[in-house]
């Protein structure tokens, strides 16, 4: 057991240093211990998610996106790696691959009201407002006070093209 501890012991130091890093502010000291985390743990993919947020933060798309991509490679299950993933493919303009990997967060994590937040936003730009309306109620279901699921939801049933879907009491009342 003591060698287990032994091992895991840097690399948990350095993955509380990059966050702390990250809580402060610096970006580039962040970077760098999550690089150092990286040569210790590169099958870790909290690391791997993590270090590829910093290099997002800092404007390395491509090599954010594959690190991104390499944490759920090596655990597909790893929900905040799809969701991160998925913002960050939003973030860049590309709703249709940001998609799948948001569903793929709020099925492993059921219980993920920004996931279900993100679900519905992206399903309203790409134009399915019924499938977006069933992700703003999850997201109400799940923290019925969230102010941005509330609004969300209040605007979509304002704004929808949809008249079925649209209700401007409802609207009002979420409002």
């Amino acid at each position: 057991m003591t060698g287990v501890q032994t091992c895991a012991l840097p690399i948990y130091k350095l993955m509380e240093q990059a966050r702390q890093f990250g809580v402060q502010g610096d970006a580039d000291q962040a970077l760098a211990t999550w690089k150092e985390a990286l040569a210790i743990a590169p099958n870790d993919p909290q690391v791997q998610n993590s270090l590829g947020m910093a290099y997002f933060i800092h404007g390395d798309v491509a090599e954010a996106l594959e690190h991104l991509r390499q944490a759920i490679r090596i655990n597909p299950q790893f929900a905040e790696g799809h969701y991160n993933l998925g913002m960050s493919l939003l973030h860049l303009g590309h709703p249709d691959q940001a998609l799948p990997e948001l569903e793929a967060d709020v099925t492993l994590e059921p219980r993920d009201a920004s996931g279900e937040e993100a679900v519905a936003v992206v399903s309203d730009e790409l134009g399915n407002s019924s499938e977006a309306l069933d992700h703003w109620r999850k997201a109400l279901a799940i923290e019925p006070r969230r102010s941005s699921a509330l609004v969300g939801l209040a605007w979509l049933l304002a704004t929808t093209p949809d008249p079925a879907l649209r209700n401007g009491p409802e609207a009002v009342a979420l409002a």
